[in-house]
């Protein structure tokens, strides 16, 4: 079966599209709740210009927020916040493993495996968690009554630890470097790695759907191996792994061959949470800190429920999860008040719950009065909390009563340089009543927002608080932001506050996506969308230079250059010296047209033999077009030089007999930057000439 094409299908794409909007990952899901109906708009042009960008290599993965939640350890958990495109096409690859896969698995599955069970309905990607989870407790209890000594094994940053080279085998076991391997590494290389300049081999994204699927494929062949044991029993619930036998030493043998199992997949066991012991009841054998369902609450009976998760005398958490329960499913209760704010600041990792809980008390002044002591006296280890009460004030002090004391600290707040993404969505919601108020370094943080994802959540709050102009200018500036999160939110404001498109003046400076929505939003009356050409996309996403117009300058050696553009962006991580050999002939057609197209300069491309005149004459330092074009000449010569001395072109240099070196990954680095400035030249003499 041909995946690849399988792959960029527009059913896959659509279907992708659809698990998206119908997943379980609600946490996930709410920073995307506007985003995802922009895109829906427009849907079916979206997806069609995402699938020609993906054909014709021009598709650039953007670079993820991360949303960093406390852990119960003391650690955090790393959430990875993909642009809207970026989700679709993880799930489309998540689409074909489940094609390929999802037969080979279903014989572990609710066996030995009970997590993310695929649905048999195509649209719900997963069956609900609450059946697979209540099967995975019901076996533990069969499990138990002749196997009381029970092993829990965990593994430690699961999702970071996943080989790349994994996942590409998952399809492609035969051809590493397969248009699917490329992008699969394309896309996780820009996903995993927190600088641009670094790229690692290892960690998918955690928070989407399609991560949850490929974790449990790179499990596959432990839970096969695993199943066949009969000395012992295995379960597993995503990464939380149960080994029952009759006694110890067999559920250490067990847990011996997983971790060397593991190790040799590149996975970590976490020894903390390793623990072999006879198990006295069943609930001590399922764990302490066991997931409930939200049946298990009972609202006539809020007070007791409470009284199991707290000792009221100690104020100490008895059962933690029954807390989180209680925090998401009871009704605001004065009487409870007191004890849940003290509780909010001692547990760092139940942060969402109390905010879900003490949101529901709007107005009260207790909650913010606490709230507002809190940011004055607490020193906060994790932003994601301080972002959080900050949030949670927005929401109960709607009338930013506490802004008397707190508006000049939430100022020297929002302008410290290192603030996270969470902390800047709780500081930035807070502050909007007072920007119009505040200095311009303040309505800047609004305006200069980083994160797009960031900009699309507040984007509907600011047309109440901020004046007109300013809040024009805003959604100006999301229009044309790289990252289509913002650009298609604020295409929704433009229709939804009625904003005059036209006095915008960007219609040149649109992508493709945001004018999709603007026609279907009728904003914009034409149904004309300019499309970039594959190549003139590579250009502006590889290498940031927005190009016009070079398929008529290119003529009819457009193609030809578009194909060894594309062969050139598949080598950038796979071969360094067959990228630079690949370059160098794509500014070697560069360098032909602009003398072709340049009379001025006076040079031939044909000698009198009718032989082609060598490139590197061309780049002659006394040439016509090293005079004249000074900038293109010394860099392309540059790329020219060094591409001479490696391997791939020649086994020796010709003038020093010398062995040939691999481009190293600095120089890549260099070059790399140097192109950028030069393909900047390159078009501007284009449209010059």
């Amino acid at each position: 079966m041909n995946y690849w094409n399988k792959l960029i299908s527009e059913d896959n794409f659509r279907l992708a599209w659809r698990r998206i909007n119908t997943g379980q990952n609600i946490y996930y899901k709410r920073f995307f709740r506007e985003v995802y109906l922009a895109y829906e708009i427009s849907l079916e042009a979206n997806l069609s210009s995402l699938l020609s960008r993906i054909q014709g290599m021009s598709y650039h993965p953007s670079p993820p927020d991360r949303v960093f939640i406390p852990k119960p350890s003391g650690l955090q958990r790393p959430v990875t916040l993909l642009t809207v495109e970026d989700q679709v096409v993880w799930q489309a690859v998540a689409n074909i493993l489940a094609l390929k896969w999802g037969g080979k698995r279903k014989s572990l599955e609710n066996k030995v495996v009970f997590s993310n069970i695929l649905n048999p309905d195509k649209i719900f990607f997963f069956e609900h968690w609450k059946i697979s989870y209540r099967r995975f407790l019901k076996n533990i209890s069969e499990i138990y009554r002749d196997n009381k000594c029970v092993g829990h094994f965990d593994l430690a940053a699961y999702f970071d630890t996943i080989s790349h080279d994994h996942i590409i085998k998952l399809i492609t076991p035969k051809n590493r470097n397969s248009d699917f391997g490329i992008l699969i590494r394309k896309v996780l290389n820009s996903w995993t790695a927190e600088k641009c300049s670094k790229t690692y081999s290892h960690g998918i994204p955690q928070g989407p759907i399609a991560s949850s699927w490929i974790g449990e494929l790179i499990f596959l062949d432990i839970d096969k191996i695993l199943d066949k044991e009969d000395r012992f029993k295995y379960l597993r619930y995503v990464d939380d792994i149960r080994i029952f036998a009759k006694d110890e030493d067999t559920v250490r043998e067990g847990i011996i061959k997983l971790e060397e199992i593991c190790r040799n997949k590149g996975l970590i066991p976490q020894s903390s949470k390793t623990q072999v012991f006879c198990a006295k009841s069943e609930e001590e054998a399922i764990g302490k800190h066991f997931s409930l369902t939200p049946e298990w609450y009972i609202e006539e009976k809020t007070d007791k429920f409470l009284e199991e998760c707290i000792d009221t005398k100690t104020g100490e958490v008895i059962n933690s999860s029954k807390l989180k329960l209680f925090l998401f499913k009871a009704p605001p209760i004065d009487k409870h008040l007191d004890a849940i704010l003290e509780l909010f600041k001692r547990m760092p990792e139940l942060s969402d719950a109390f905010v879900n809980y003490l949101s529901k008390f709007e107005g009260n002044e207790k909650a913010i009065s606490y709230l507002v002591e809190l940011l004055q006296k607490k020193r906060f280890p994790y932003q994601y909390v301080e972002g959080n009460v900050w949030l949670l004030l927005s929401f109960i002090d709607k009338e930013r009563e506490s802004g008397s004391k707190l508006v000049l600290r939430a100022i020297r707040r929002i302008l410290h340089p290192r603030n996270n993404f969470y902390l800047r969505y709780g500081l930035l919601m807070y502050m909007s009543p007072f920007v119009k108020n505040a200095s311009k370094r303040v309505f800047n943080k609004y305006y200069y927002e980083d994160s797009s994802v960031l900009q699309s959540l507040f984007l509907s709050k600011l047309a109440a608080e901020f004046t007109q102009e300013d809040y024009v200018k805003i959604l100006k500036r999301c229009l044309i932001r790289s990252n289509p999160d913002a650009s298609l939110v604020a295409a929704t404001r433009i229709a939804i506050d009625n904003i005059n498109y036209k006095g915008l003046k960007i219609e040149k400076k649109l992508k493709p996506i945001v004018r999709n929505c603007l026609v279907e939003l009728g904003v914009v009356k034409s149904k004309t969308v300019p499309i970039l050409t594959p190549l003139e996309e590579i250009l502006q996403n590889s290498y940031g230079v927005s190009v016009v117009n070079w398929k008529s300058c290119l003529g009819k050696d457009f193609s030809h250059a578009y194909r060894i553009l594309v062969m050139s962006e598949k080598a950038f991580e796979i071969n360094r010296s067959a990228w630079l050999c690949l370059i160098d002939s794509f500014n070697d057609i560069l360098t032909r047209t602009l003398v072709r197209l340049d009379i001025s300069l006076n040079m031939q491309l044909i000698d009198p033999k009718g032989r082609l005149i060598k490139y590197g004459a061309l780049l002659d330092i006394r040439s016509n077009l090293s005079v004249k074009y000074k900038t293109i000449a010394d860099i392309f010569r540059l790329l020219h030089s060094r591409r001479c001395f490696v391997p791939e072109a020649h086994p020796y240099d010709e003038k020093t007999a010398k062995r040939t070196k691999p481009l190293l990954l600095g120089e890549r680095k260099n070059f790399y930057g140097k192109l950028k400035q030069a393909y900047v030249e390159v078009n501007t003499a284009f449209q010059n000439i």
